[in-house]
C-alpha cells in the first residue's frame, strides 16, 4: 500500500507531496528535516522504526544502504537525526537509529557529558564510546552547576579518569 506521512498537516498535504514528485516521507520542514527528525525530537522509538523500515530495495545489502543513508540525511544545520537526538536529549530513538547505520563520535558523549545528558552518556559508552577519549571527563566537569557531577561521577564508574583538581563533592567516588 502507499503510506502518506502528512507534510503539512491540513487539507493540501496529498497536493504537497503529488506536486512535489516525492513521497511525504522525504518532505522536509523548514528546517530541512523530514518526519523522521520530528519522531526523533519527540523520542518516538516506534515511529522512528517505521519510518527506516519503509525503506526497501531489492535485496537486503541495498536496503541497509539506503536506510544507512536515510538515517545520515542532515538537515540545514548540518545535523543528522543521531546528533538530533543527542541534542534533544532524547535516548529512546538512538537503538532505532544506530541500527539502520546511523554513526556516533567522541564529540556526541564530550556534548552528553557537557549537558549532563545522563541517559544518553550511558547509552554511547554502552555502545562504544570511550569515556577517556579527548575532552569528554572535561566536559562532564566543566560546568559551575553542581548537577554535572552526576554525569563526572558516572563517567568516573564507568573507567573515566577523574582530573586533578576533582571538587570536594566527588573526592570520595573511588572509594
Amino acid at each position: 500500500g502507499i503510506v502518506h506521512i502528512a507534510p503539512t498537516f491540513g487539507a493540501d498535504d496529498a497536493f504537497v507531496a503529488k506536486a512535489a514528485g516525492v513521497p511525504s516521507l522525504f518532505m522536509v520542514n523548514k528546517k530541512g528535516e523530514t518526519a523522521l527528525f520530528t519522531a526523533v525530537r519527540r523520542n518516538q522509538a516506534k515511529p522512528v522504526e517505521f519510518l527506516i523500515n519503509l525503506i526497501k530495495a531489492k535485496d537486503d545489502a541495498e536496503t541497509a544502504a539506503a536506510r544507512k543513508a536515510f538515517v545520515s540525511l542532515k538537515n540545514l544545520a548540518g545535523e543528522d537525526a543521531f546528533t538530533v537526538a543527542c541534542r534533544a536529549d532524547v535516548h529512546m530513538v538512538l537503538s532505532p537509529l544506530f541500527a539502520a547505520g546511523a554513526e556516533f563520535n567522541t564529540s556526541h558523549l564530550v556534548e552528553a557529558a557537557a549537558a549532563n545528558r545522563i541517559a544518553i552518556a550511558q547509552w554511547l559508552i554502552e555502545h562504544g564510546a570511550d569515556v577517556n577519549a579527548e575532552g569528554v571527563m572535561a566536559a562532564a566537569f566543566g560546568s559551575p552547576d553542581d548537577e554535572d557531577t552526576v554525569t563526572y561521577k558516572y563517567l568516573i564508574r564507568e573507567g573515566g579518569v577523574a582530573l586533578e583538581r576533582t571538587p570536594k563533592c566527588c573526592k570520595d567516588i573511588r572509594e
